[in-house]
């Protein structure tokens, strides 16, 4: 007997040919040792009227809320050797279960694999099948995040818990997994069609996300490099910042930027969180003296800063007319204090 493995399945709304063709997926699959653990996230029984017609005893149904919640239940619930993830309006090819299950079972030191897949739905995709390198580094994935999270198997002994980052928690956890010495691979076979769609929370809110995998890469090539920032603990909750967060900021982008010199853009990865800093200072003249007169923050003012170089300027240094007895003076106003310049008769 082939060990079993737990395919966990979160559902929400969705249209119920989808929902139908993606259990069908699962449930006809040549390994046949498995358990669909379907954890229902929606308010209404319309999933559970759908997934009782299949009347198969490999599928168990839980309910309950959220979507980080209903994949912590279905790994609380699962008994698996080996677990395996599966979106509910995507399919899995026949084979997936079985390539993925002796990929691992013939590779030890691999913990989770995920497959190539095809891209589908209601948005155009420039790429739609993926291409993405079987072996993965950390700081490559730190560039880009070549896998699909959803078609993924890994060794239950992992002990996997998703953190409360909806819509992107893969982001965090495999970044988490990487610090962790896990290793992880992508099969060289399309084995999984993924569904993109239009009205999906990353498609909605892509700047929260943005911003987010900017803070996931700032904590761990931190914990990556034993380099951490001050506030570091209080990275993801933290919303206003102060000269003393900013300064240690830059240094620090500073110190990761020369040990990655020759593999990661840091600037530009840490990019949309220096935004979301700058944008919560309260105090305008700190923020923009502190980007003119601080040597570390020169990289980031070349690449985002340049093009309100004009209003910090305008801000900084006022050259105002003042009119007395008829004479007309020049007044230099640097952050507020007045310089006289020259008197000319009128």
């Amino acid at each position: 007997m082939k060990p079993l493995i737990s395919i966990i399945m979160p559902v929400f709304i969705h249209k119920k040919w989808q929902l139908v063709a993606a259990v069908k997926s699962i449930l006809n699959q040549t390994y046949e040792n498995i358990e669909l653990i379907i954890i229902d996230g929606s308010s209404s029984s319309k999933n559970y009227d759908i997934i009782k017609l299949f009347n198969d005893n490999r599928i168990f149904y839980y309910k309950t809320k959220g979507y980080i919640n209903c994949l912590n239940l279905g790994l609380e619930k699962s008994k698996g050797e080996y677990i395996a993830r599966m979106d509910s309006d995507d399919i899995s090819y026949r084979t997936r279960i079985e390539e993925q299950y002796e990929f691992l079972l013939n590779n030890k030191d691999i913990d989770i694999c995920s497959v190539q897949a095809k891209y589908f739905g209601d948005m155009q995709y420039p790429n739609p099948m993926t291409n993405f390198p079987q072996n993965l580094k950390f700081i490559d994935f730190i560039k880009n995040q070549h896998i699909i999270h959803p078609a993924i198997m890994f060794r239950r002994n992992l002990n996997v818990k998703y953190k409360q980052f909806k819509p992107i928690e893969d982001c965090y956890l495999f970044r988490e997994l990487f610090c962790k010495g896990v290793k992880i691979a992508n099969l060289n076979k399309v084995l999984y069609s993924c569904r993109i769609n239009s009205n999906s929370l990353m498609s909605r809110f892509p700047q929260y996300c943005q911003i987010r995998i900017s803070q996931f890469n700032i904590y761990f090539l931190g914990k990556y490099t034993n380099e951490n920032l001050i506030f570091h603990k209080e990275l993801f909750s933290k919303k206003s910042f102060c000269y003393k967060d900013v300064k240690e900021f830059l240094k620090y982008t500073n110190i990761l930027t020369k040990k990655f010199e020759n593999d990661l853009e840091i600037y530009d990865i840490f990019t949309p969180y220096f935004k979301y800093m700058l944008s919560h200072i309260n105090d305008l003249s700190l923020k923009y003296v502190l980007i003119l007169f601080n040597p570390n923050a020169y990289p980031i003012e070349q690449k985002i800063i340049k093009k309100f170089l004009k209003t910090i300027l305008k801000f900084c240094f006022q050259i105002n007319n003042n009119y007395k007895n008829n004479k007309k003076s020049k007044i230099l106003t640097i952050l507020g204090i007045k310089i006289p310049l020259m008197s000319i008769d009128e």
